[in-house]
C-alpha cells in the first residue's frame, strides 16, 4: 500500500496539484530518487516497485506524474501500464547509457514525456520534471541520434529482407549473386547501426510493425523487387 502520502504543492497545467510518484523495483533505486527530488524541492507523494500499484493512493483526482526506473525491455509495458490506471499521467523515464537506440525509440513511442540518463540526474531530474508539468517533452541532446532512424545500405536492406523471411545466410547469397562471406559482412554492419546484437534480434525488429525500419526493409519497394527475382 501506499502510506504517508503527500501533494506536491506544483501545480499542473490546469492548476490543480501534481502528485509526483517513483516506480522502481529496487528500494535503494527508490530512495536516491526520492532525495534527489526533495533536494530539488519536490515532493514525493509515493514510492512503488511496479508501475501497477501506482494510483493505490491517488484516487482524490490529483494529475499523477511518473517518475520510472526500469530495464529497458520493460519500459513500454510499465508506461503503458501507468496509462491505463492514469491515462493523463505524465511519465518521466530514467534510462541509462546502456539503453540502445531500439529501446529508446521503444519507450518514446509508449509515450514517455522525458527521458532523463542517469549519470545526469542531478541537474536533470529537477527541471526534467518542471518542463513536463509545464506541459514539454523532454529529451537529452546528446541521446538525439537514438531517436533517429538508422540509415542502411540498399544492400543491408536487401539483405534483411531476405534473413526476416528465414532465408539462410547461403541462400541469400544466391540470390542476390553474392560470396557468402559479402552477405555475412552486411549482416554485421546492419546489426551494428540497428544496436542488435544477433540474427533474431535483427529480424524481430524489422518485423517489428511499429519499427519505421521495419516497414522501410519490408515495405513495397520497386527498386528491391528487381533486384530480388521471384520476391
Amino acid at each position: 500500500m501506499v502510506k504517508n502520502v503527500q501533494v506536491d504543492r506544483g501545480a499542473g497545467a490546469n492548476g490543480a496539484p501534481v502528485a509526483v510518484a517513483i516506480v522502481a523495483e529496487e528500494a535503494p533505486i527508490r530512495q536516491r530518487l526520492a532525495k534527489l527530488l526533495a533536494a530539488d524541492g519536490l515532493t514525493v507523494a509515493a514510492r512503488v516497485s511496479r508501475p501497477e500499484r501506482i494510483l493505490e493512493g491517488f484516487a482524490d483526482g490529483r494529475e499523477v506524474l511518473v517518475v520510472l526506473c526500469c530495464d529497458p525491455d520493460l519500459a513500454p509495458a510499465s508506461i503503458r501500464a501507468v496509462r491505463r490506471g492514469a491515462p493523463e499521467a505524465r511519465v518521466v523515464l530514467v534510462a541509462d547509457q546502456t539503453w540502445t537506440g531500439r529501446a529508446v525509440r521503444s519507450a518514446v513511442r509508449a509515450q514517455a514525456d522525458a527521458v532523463v540518463y542517469s549519470d545526469q540526474l542531478g541537474e536533470a531530474l529537477g527541471p526534467s520534471i518542471r518542463a513536463v508539468i509545464a506541459e514539454q517533452v523532454v529529451f537529452p541532446r546528446r541521446g538525439r541520434h537514438q531517436l533517429e532512424i538508422p540509415a542502411l545500405t540498399y544492400r543491408e536492406r536487401q539483405v534483411l529482407r531476405l534473413a526476416a523471411q528465414g532465408r539462410t545466410n547461403d541462400e541469400i547469397a544466391g540470390r542476390l549473386y553474392l560470396a557468402t562471406s559479402t552477405v555475412k559482412s552486411h549482416l554485421t554492419s546492419a546489426f551494428a547501426k540497428l544496436a542488435v546484437r544477433s540474427r533474431s534480434e535483427a529480424v524481430a525488429l524489422v518485423s517489428d510493425p511499429d519499427e519505421p525500419v521495419g516497414r522501410t526493409i519490408l515495405g513495397a519497394r520497386a527498386g528491391d523487387a528487381q533486384a530480388l527475382p521471384g520476391s
